[in-house]
């Protein structure tokens, strides 16, 4: 289990799975440092909403800046691409920086995946 602070609370969540970290070239705004991308499973009691306002948390302590340039450089960017064996992330299997260390997951713990949110 690992416990992660966050000024003003603290979540537990539980890490089962680690991708191969990868190295790739930028998407859209092309003048930049590759980019470093990974995939996590993780198993949390959390709503869908709770965690996702906790990764935004995180984000903000790493310092994550949101400009107007979406594709441009920054410290951290976590996003939650499957939730409850459902891929919430429509698009994750276009870039190679998201649907190799997601499909890495999948395969290696025999994820059953189907497209959409989950029922609330």
């Amino acid at each position: 289990m690992l416990i992660v602070e966050v000024p003003g609370h603290c979540q537990r969540w539980f890490l089962v799975g680690q991708s191969t970290m990868i190295q790739t070239r930028p998407v859209g705004l092309t003048n930049q440092p590759d980019f470093i991308n990974g995939a996590l499973l993780i198993e949390t009691d959390l709503d869908y909403d709770a965690f996702n306002q906790y990764l935004k948390n995180v984000e903000a302590r790493l310092q994550r800046t949101r400009g107007d340039q979406t594709h441009g450089p920054r410290t951290i960017d976590l996003d939650i691409v499957v939730w409850q064996q459902r891929v919430v992330h429509d698009d994750f299997h276009l870039y190679e920086h998201t649907s190799v260390p997601v499909n890495e997951l999948i395969e290696r713990y025999g994820l059953k995946v189907a497209q959409g949110r989950p029922p609330a």
